[in-house]
C-alpha cells in the first residue's frame, strides 16, 4: 500500500500499521503477514469488525461481531493516535498465530484456538465467524454467561462482496 496524503503511518519494532483516513481501513503488516481491519457500524449482523488475513495466496475473512461499535478505529483522534495503534498491533499480534502456509492448511483447532484467545482479549466480542478455503467457515459464540462454544452452523457473509471495497483501495 503506497503511503499518500490520506494515509497514516505508525511503525514499531518490525511491524507497520497504516490507517487510509478516506476510507477508515487499517492494514497491518509484519514479516509476510498483512491483516486488513475494517469497522463497521451497522451491518445486518449488527456492529462489526471485518478482518481479512493473506500471506502470498493464502487468504482468511474473519467477521466478530461487537456488542458496540470502535468509533475509535473508525476515526482515530490525533490525542488517541499511539494508544489505538498500540491496541491494533497487539490485537494484530494475536491473529498472526493462525497459520495460512503450513501443512495442514489452518486446521480448526487451531483456528479455533485463536478464536478463543480473542474472546479472552476483547470482551465485546459477542461471535466469530471465519471463511476460508472453498467454502470453509467456522464460527464461536459467547454466550451471557461468558461460556464460549463452536456454532454449528456458521451464517453467510454479512457483506456480498467483503474485499470489494478494501481491493480498490490498497
Amino acid at each position: 500500500m503506497a503511503k499518500g496524503s490520506s494515509m497514516k503511518l505508525w511503525e514499531k519494532d518490525d511491524m507497520k500499521v497504516l490507517y487510509n483516513t478516506e476510507s477508515s481501513i487499517w492494514s497491518y503488516s509484519h514479516k509476510n503477514r498483512k491483516i486488513t481491519l475494517i469497522t463497521w457500524r451497522s451491518t445486518q449482523k449488527g456492529a462489526m469488525t471485518e478482518i481479512t488475513m493473506e500471506e502470498g495466496k493464502f487468504k482468511l475473512l474473519m467477521e466478530l461481531l461487537e456488542i458496540r461499535y470502535h468509533e475509535e478505529w473508525y476515526n482515530p483522534g490525533e490525542d488517541d493516535w499511539n494508544k489505538i495503534c498500540n491496541e491494533i498491533a497487539n490485537f494484530c499480534k494475536c491473529l498472526e498465530k493462525i497459520s495460512l502456509v503450513q501443512e495442514p492448511l489452518m486446521s480448526p483447532a487451531e483456528i479455533e484456538s485463536c478464536l478463543r484467545r480473542i474472546f479472552y482479549a476483547r470482551e465485546d466480542v459477542k461471535e466469530i465467524h471465519v471463511y476460508y478455503g472453498l467454502g470453509l467457515s467456522m464460527g464461536m459464540r459467547k454466550n451471557a454467561r461468558g461460556k464460549i462454544r463452536r456454532l454449528e452452523t456458521v451464517p453467510n457473509r454479512t457483506m456480498r462482496y467483503p474485499t470489494s471495497r478494501f481491493d480498490s483501495i490498497l
